[in-house]
């Protein structure tokens, strides 16, 4: 990127940011470089988040039955393949070995398949079922073919992260777009987290490079916020617009996640 530097004053961040260790330092760090990057016109020549499979070729039971997200990402190990497994009562039998690069992630920070040989940068795949360390994730959401994974297994060689809808806190690590699952890219804010709360409209398109965060989770809503960064004062702070449903009335997910990156 040139006749462009981004300086970023650590020091700064550690006095006037509230983090509690230097894990969390350097992820607040990314995300305020993502935030300027967002805003230059260099940044459409950079990686950035994108969906390998529309909307509407989802399979609607993947969008239904999603009960959460994993995430895995290769830095510095090779290894770029999953080992699969077969549910029989209680008992995991090994299946086959999947190549990531030949699953299909619903979205990824970068590109897919990798130009690396041997970089996956964030796939992110629907979590269906969670037993102990195994999880039944979806490998081709268009086709709406899973399998179980060793989340053990695949700590070995990837960074991974899992997000529940159901127990979704306040994390730093990821954003989350509210716009994905729809066809309109709008969606309804509400004032309060209840289906007959009064409501705004807000559209994805008018908000084109909007960083949202979530703030609390309650009754099947979750409450988003803006991320800021104040140029002048190097001050972060999150505003907030209001609720949004996790699922609509058939139950399908409605959300997904943005991850920046994974440690």
């Amino acid at each position: 990127m040139t006749g462009t530097v981004l300086v970023i004053n650590k020091i700064s961040l550690l006095k006037k940011v509230n983090v509690i260790n230097t894990r969390n330092i350097n992820k607040i760090i990314i995300l305020i470089v993502v935030n300027l990057l967002y805003s230059l016109s260099l940044f459409a020549d950079a990686p950035y988040e994108k969906y390998h499979v529309a909307y509407n070729d989802i399979s609607k039971d993947v969008l239904k039955s999603t009960i959460g997200i994993l995430n895995i990402n290769s830095i510095v190990k090779k290894v770029m393949k999953l080992k699969t497994y077969s549910r029989d009562g209680k008992r995991f039998i090994y299946n086959k070995t999947l190549k990531v690069k030949k699953t299909t992630p619903i979205s990824n920070y970068g590109s897919h398949p990798p130009v690396d040989k041997w970089r996956i940068s964030n796939y992110r795949y629907p979590i269906l079922a969670k037993i102990e360390q195994y999880l039944c994730i979806v490998y081709d959401p268009i086709k709406n073919l899973k399998t179980w994974v060793n989340i053990k297994e695949i700590e070995e060689n990837f960074y991974t992260s899992i997000m529940m809808s159901d127990s979704m806190k306040t994390p730093d690590s990821f954003f989350v777009d509210i716009f994905c699952f729809t066809n309109s890219r709008k969606r309804k804010i509400y004032k309060e987290p209840r289906n007959d709360a009064d409501f705004i409209i807000l559209t994805k398109y008018k908000f084109k490079y909007l960083l949202l965060k979530i703030i609390e989770q309650r009754n099947g809503f979750i409450k988003v916020g803006s991320f800021h960064l104040d140029h002048n004062t190097d001050k972060i702070t999150i505003e907030p617009l209001g609720w949004v449903r996790i699922r609509n009335d058939q139950d399908m997910l409605m959300i997904w996640i943005n991850d920046v990156d994974l440690y």
